[in-house]
């Protein structure tokens, strides 16, 4: 009866969400339209209020995930198109930035690593080297999924990778689904893999969409070496400190000890993908000396896996089982983002953006808190992979008024918009939630301690940090 009432609740909890994502869908979507009809009459400014109308369009969308993404990032190019808000080269501009192809590259890297079991088999080696406590087990499994960032580009891939071994975990430590010690350890994989993995440029859609903008509005290419230089000690290693911290405060219990996690040693194939892989990582990491884009380098591990002497993927992956809908969705974001500044759209963000938060105090300090919070607030409305379509065009006009160099300000930006105060803003969260028996509120818990602590400590020792090294 108990679990009959708990679907139940779920099933309406699910619908109400539905409800709201609709409601709210309908409401961008006669937005749009309206001002697509403004527009009729607008005389030299229907270009503009087009374009208002497709972002309006997008966001919502993207907000509301009542299509896939793909699907409305091929509406929104289509529209564009028959619109005529911009010559078709901006339109599908999106397609010739590096960060599409590094994610096109990834896609199929973590589809190889997925099917040879490599990164099961290197999460097993690693828990079975001790013996498992149950906060041990939630420290290993928290460094284990951000350190699988390295290897695996790809954010729900991880989490369905490791997902299975936090629950076996769970199982054999006695520990009941819902239980305090369960959902600490299916929290150590879901939000482990997602909030310090915003260090790598690699591992997270987000950040490639960030990342992707930058070079297709301002034409600078970020390395991976400098990104990571950037990030890795705050947003990486700081965040990874706070959500063990908060896990173990929100979720100990009593469990049973777990001593007999074995791995297989292995295979050829395994061998082989684990020697691309670490070369590509040096390449990745050492892009700083060589010069070569991410992109290429990602691109260069995947035509090694997919070469069929190689045997490192199945020769139907590639038609079969490789989800490229991302792509998509990547060329669509960046694609509105080059709308936007083609039609100055970014100019009205901008001033729209300085007027309601007063950026022009003189201290470097508070405005990278200002920076941070605006972005914070802009992912509350667009989530994470959409709130880079506003930020990036307007960090231009936030520079020139702030006295913040450029570059610190875009990366001020993401640490704002990855700073998430709820799981709807970042979809693999919402992935996690659906692999495990974890409740909403206690993953609300753990984005709101994470959240606290960026703003209150997080935040300033990025401004030492950027200061130390000349960021800013």
């Amino acid at each position: 009866m108990l679990r009959a009432l708990q679907v139940f609740t779920a099933r309406r909890g699910n619908l109400s969400r539905r409800s709201l994502s609709l409601t709210l869908a309908v409401a961008g979507t006669a937005l749009a339209g309206l001002l697509v009809i403004l527009s009729l009459g607008a005389g030299a400014d229907d270009a503009e209020l087009r374009t208002w109308a497709l972002v309006v369009l997008a966001i919502t969308l993207f907000a509301t995930h009542v299509l896939p993404e793909h699907v409305t990032a091929l509406t929104i190019m289509l529209l564009a198109v028959l619109g005529e808000v911009a010559p078709t080269a901006v339109i599908f501009s999106g397609f010739e930035v590096g960060a599409l192809w590094l994610l096109f590259s990834g896609i199929i890297i973590g589809n190889s690593v997925q099917e040879a079991g490599l990164g099961v088999l290197l999460a097993r080696r690693l828990l079975g080297l001790w013996r498992l406590s149950l906060a041990r087990a939630i420290v290993l499994l928290v460094v284990i999924a951000a350190l699988l960032g390295f290897l695996v580009p790809a954010t729900i891939p991880r989490i369905i990778l490791l997902m299975p071994i936090a629950l076996g975990i769970a199982e054999a430590m006695e520990l009941r689904p819902g239980s305090k010690g369960y959902t600490g350890l299916a929290i150590a994989v879901g939000a482990g893999t997602f909030f310090p993995d915003f260090a790598i440029v690699t591992a997270n859609l987000p950040a490639v969409v960030h990342v992707g903008a930058i070079e297709s509005i301002y034409g600078v290419a970020i390395s991976y070496g400098q990104y990571l230089f950037y990030h890795l000690p705050v947003t990486g290693i700081f965040r990874a400190l706070v959500l063990v911290a908060a896990i173990l405060l929100l979720f100990r219990q009593p469990a049973r000890e777990v001593a007999d996690i074995k791995a297989e040693p292995m295979n050829p194939r395994q061998r082989r993908l684990a020697a691309v892989l670490v070369l590509a990582l040096i390449l990745w990491m050492t892009d700083v000396f060589h010069g070569v884009h991410p992109a290429w380098v990602a691109m260069g591990a995947a035509v090694v896996i997919l070469w069929p002497a190689m045997q490192l993927i199945s020769p139907t992956a590639f038609k079969d089982k490789i989800n490229f809908a991302p792509v998509l969705y990547i060329a669509g974001i960046l694609s509105i983002g080059a709308i936007m500044i083609h039609n100055g759209l970014d100019e009205t963000v901008s001033a729209f953006a300085l007027t309601f938060v007063d950026l022009g105090v003189t201290s470097d300090f508070l405005n990278l808190y200002l920076v941070t919070a605006l972005s914070s607030a802009i992912c509350m409305v667009t989530t994470a992979p959409a709130a880079p379509i506003l930020l990036v065009p307007i960090a231009g006009d936030i520079s020139a008024v702030t006295g913040l160099p450029l570059s610190g300000v875009l990366m001020a930006e993401l640490v704002g918009f990855t700073t998430m105060l709820l799981p709807y803003q970042g979809p693999p969260l919402i992935v996690m939630l659906s692999l495990c028996e974890v409740r909403v509120l206690d993953l609300v818990k753990v984005c709101l301690i994470l959240a606290a602590a960026m703003f209150l400590v997080g935040v300033p020792l990025t401004y030492l940090w950027w200061k130390a090294i000349g960021l800013l």
